[in-house]
Order: structure tokens, then C-alpha cells, then sequence
């Protein structure tokens, strides 16, 4: 199949404390709470890092811009199927949020049911294209193969979505945008991209679809 790439690592998904609940843990599970969004930057060999507002890559430093740390994220496979790409990072005492809020959006409005309709509207804001519409073209897609620093990894049970207008629905640096209905309803974490295919020509998204993503990080929103 087609190798897809990963979009970068901004978190932009301003899920926040009031909004999730941590469900009830194991033993094993690790009990801090979920604060601040998702972020799939590709954590497997962090044990703890500062997650910053403005972005190093956009001249973030740490300190003056850390908002938060990670608090625990899915590992990913290398040699086996993978479902998601998220992680969860816990907001730094002291910073200021509006609960529930997306940028140029407004009020997020729960989660959209688990099926969803082929060719359903959909939204996000992210770092790069920043406010965009496109449409469904897939779900339930399996064999996405996404280039990562530890290889190829392969994701089932994907969302295929493209460009609603005459641009891309994503690019470079959109990863860990929350994508949502036309209700404002979260339906999924976007992760990875290409520039080819779609009816416009401008590439394709793919993203885990959000009930998954909660399921994985054992939270939900409340």
C-alpha cells in the first residue's frame, strides 16, 4: 500500500480537565489525571518531557512556554497492528484555559456516534492549515501504513478523509487536531496525511476515530 506520512507533533487538541474522566484504573494503570489534550508525538523512549505551547520547531522555549508534561500515552507497535497514535499530557498548575473551546470553532458538543456516514461534513483546526473542512471518503480502513523514525507502522480501523474545498483537509504539523461533525461533535484525532488522492488531488487524512482513542487512554468525556 501507499506509505502515508505523520504530521507532525503540535498539540492542538485542547481537550481539558473538565471535560474527561480518568475510568477506573488498574493496579498497573498509571493514576494521574488527564489535564490538558492529546498529543501523538512518538513517545516510546520518553519517560517525561515538557510539552510546550508554541512549538520548538515554531522558536517555543522550554520554561517560558511549557503549559504541561506528558502524563501517559499507547505505545506503538512495530511488528504487530496498531489502533491508535495519542497520548495525554497533564496541564501545568497555574495556566489559564477555557474549558471545552476550540479555536475559530467554538463550544466542542460531546462525541459524535461511532458510525458515521460516508461523505459526512467534517472539521478541524490545526497548527499549519489551521481552520479546514472535508468529507469522509472511508472508514473502517485497514492496512494505513504510516512512516515513523522506527519504521513503517501499519493502522487498522482508520478514518479516510479529504478536502472539502480546493486545498488539503491537513499538512505538516496538523497531528493531534481534534476533528469534529457538523454538530461540533469530536470524531476523530487526526495522525497522518499524504499529498496525493482525494477528488481535489490535494492529499488524504487519516485520523483514529475517537472513541478508540478515549478507549485506548482509558478516559471519557464528560
Amino acid at each position: 500500500p501507499e506509505q502515508r506520512k505523520r504530521l507532525g507533533a503540535p498539540l492542538l487538541l485542547e481537550l481539558v480537565s473538565s471535560l474527561v474522566r480518568r475510568r477506573p484504573a488498574k493496579i498497573e494503570d498509571v493514576a494521574s489525571a488527564f489535564n490538558r489534550g492529546f498529543d501523538n508525538a512518538p513517545v516510546q523512549k520518553v519517560i517525561r518531557t515538557e510539552r510546550v505551547e508554541v512549538a520548538l520547531y515554531d522558536g517555543g522555549v522550554k520554561g517560558k512556554d511549557t503549559v504541561g508534561s506528558l502524563d501517559t500515552f499507547v505505545r506503538l507497535l512495530r511488528n504487530r497492528t496498531n489502533y491508535v497514535d495519542c497520548a495525554l499530557a497533564a496541564l501545568k498548575v497555574g495556566i489559564e484555559f477555557q474549558s471545552g473551546m476550540i479555536r475559530d470553532l467554538g463550544q466542542l458538543a460531546g462525541l459524535a456516534p461511532a458510525v458515521l456516514d460516508l461523505d459526512a461534513p467534517v472539521e478541524k483546526v490545526g497548527r499549519t492549515s489551521e481552520h479546514t473542512r472535508g468529507r469522509v471518503t472511508a472508514f473502517e480502513l485497514d492496512n494505513v501504513v504510516v512512516g515513523y523514525d522506527i519504521g513503517n507502522l501499519r493502522f487498522d480501523n482508520q478514518i479516510e478523509i479529504e478536502g472539502a474545498d480546493d486545498g488539503p483537509f491537513s499538512q505538516g504539523g496538523d497531528s493531534g487536531s481534534l476533528i469534529v461533525d457538523a454538530d461540533h461533535r469530536g470524531v476523530a484525532l487526526l495522525f497522518a496525511g499524504g499529498d496525493e488522492g482525494g477528488s481535489n488531488g490535494k492529499g488524504l487524512t487519516f485520523a483514529n476515530p475517537i472513541h478508540t482513542v478515549l478507549d485506548e487512554l482509558r478516559v471519557d468525556l464528560i
